[in-house]
């Protein structure tokens, strides 16, 4: 049987599996503006403010119920039945609270302003963040998978380099909708801060580390290989995981030295 021709061939690394990621708050809850209410009168809250749940947030008042509270105050005066008396009160009073409308947030957070004196109907007059962060990343699948079991990830911000840590906290499949968006299936992955960072702070999000994968016909008998340095060819042992016809390296291979594929003894006068 004739042998394959013998190659030399160059040991490197993958490139690095990355991807780039945005800090923001994990909900907001945006308050628009409701011209139905009338105008706004108050705002009850400020930019940065902490708030808890059914915390006030702004008061409306509108002025167009007020002929109308005129109309009906001076019909109730009149009135001399005791039953007429008490539906136009009833009535009367609650024509009242709509002069007045206060708006309470049904969720926790921090107060960030946008329109104060809105113009138009549903413009947003200010939104309550959530305290707690995450990154948020659309990842395609040949980039998800390089995950493993892996949940920690190494996240460099970008405009300082300085490192931080990161955890996977939630993976959602691709939905139909994902997929009728890209060209191949995305995932939805969550990365929670170990510390806090000013929403839209952008980090480098390290998915994986370079690797050394080669071909498995370097392999001379079991967990050798030859490495041809200074015009000889030596043996070596290896430790890797062979998947298919590659292998991963783990250890006995640097990046940048020169491998024998299809190495033969005889040929190659191995040392």
């Amino acid at each position: 049987m004739t042998r394959a021709p013998i190659q030399i061939i160059e040991a490197r690394l993958t490139p690095p599996y990355q991807t780039t990621g945005i800090v923001q708050s994990d909900y907001y809850y945006p308050v628009r503006y409701q011209p139905e209410f009338g105008q706004i009168q108050e705002l009850l809250v400020k930019d940065g403010q902490s708030l808890s749940k059914e915390s006030p947030l702004l008061t409306y008042y509108n002025p167009l119920k007020v002929p109308e509270i005129n109309a009906l105050s001076a019909i109730t005066k009149q009135v001399t039945n005791t039953q007429q008396a008490y539906t136009s009160l009833h009535e009367l009073v609650k024509l009242k609270t709509k002069l007045y409308t206060t708006i309470q947030t049904p969720v926790q957070g921090i107060v960030r302003l946008h329109e104060i004196v809105p113009t138009k109907k549903d413009a947003i007059i200010l939104e309550i963040q959530s305290k707690t962060q995450s990154i948020l990343l659309d990842l395609p699948e040949n980039l998800y998978s390089k995950l493993g079991k892996n949940r920690t990830v190494k996240l460099e911000q970008k405009a300082t380099h300085k490192l931080a840590q990161g955890h996977i906290t939630t993976v959602l499949a691709p939905s139909n909708t994902s997929i009728s968006n890209h060209q191949i299936p995305h995932y939805q992955v969550r990365i929670k801060l170990n510390k806090k960072y000013p929403i839209g702070t952008q980090f480098i999000v390290h998915l994986g580390e370079p690797k050394m994968i080669l071909p498995s016909d370097i392999l001379f008998h079991k967990n050798y290989v030859v490495i041809h340095k200074n015009g000889k060819y030596v043996k070596r042992i290896i430790d890797y995981d062979k998947m298919n016809k590659q292998l991963t390296i783990k250890s006995g291979i640097f990046a940048g030295e020169k491998i024998v594929r299809n190495p033969n003894e005889t040929v190659l006068k191995i040392k």
